[in-house]
């Protein structure tokens, strides 16, 4: 999908994937994420998991394509964010949490600053399979060595629907990020509360939560 699609989906409001609260994973695994620092979130559309990350001391830099999905995150929020440039693309930002606007393939460390984590949930089973070391690539470009990646994601059997979201199981976290220390913190299943990857023909859906030291 390219980001007219992503645009597309925000505004007909078929955001399936964004989560009301804090994901569970996050809240169980954040202090992993150590020491506080610059947290990177990518695809972050207006996830409260930035406003999590945020409490727990980490100043956040969220990319998100979509300026819809930006406006949505500080309203909700109840904030009125403040705008500047960072390279090429627009910033708002408020408190300790900013959001660049544009594509995550292309912004540059510069942009960003250097940040000292990053919190993947779900952004790397939105790019499609063919993108995923480009993505993996950008990650490691942006992530200072020896920072961490607290990544959550979803797997299925790929032969009874297709993606958006893409499944993606230990062996491909595992080969993406070789040359890493890869954990895996914990696995449950989600079929039941995944209604709408069943009505697509997912039998069954269990989501993950891996820690990458790069």
């Amino acid at each position: 999908m390219d980001i007219g699609d992503w645009q597309g989906r925000w505004a007909s409001g078929q955001i399936g994937f964004h989560e009301s609260q804090a994901n569970a994973f996050l809240r169980e695994h954040a202090g992993l994420l150590s020491p506080r620092g610059r947290v990177l979130v990518p695809l972050c559309g207006k996830s409260r998991d930035l406003t999590y990350l945020a409490s727990q001391g980490h100043d956040v830099v969220g990319v998100e394509g979509v300026e819809l999905a930006v406006d949505a995150y500080f309203a909700e929020a109840g904030q009125t964010p403040t705008r500047r440039l960072a390279g090429a693309h627009p910033v708002a930002s408020a408190g300790t949490v900013g959001i660049v606007i544009g594509s995550f393939f292309d912004v540059r460390a510069s942009d960003v600053e250097p940040c000292d984590h990053a919190y993947d949930r779900a952004a790397l089973i939105a790019v499609d399979p063919g993108e995923r070391e480009r993505y993996v690539a950008k990650l490691r470009e942006l992530v200072r060595p020896g920072g961490k990646i607290l990544l959550v994601g979803f797997s299925y059997d790929q032969t009874r629907m297709a993606g958006p979201p893409w499944s993606l199981g230990d062996d491909d976290i595992t080969r993406l990020f070789a040359g890493s220390k890869v954990d895996k913190l914990a696995e449950k299943d989600v079929t039941e509360e995944s209604g709408r990857l069943r009505e697509r023909g997912a039998t069954w859906v269990r989501e993950a939560a891996f820690l990458v030291t790069t």
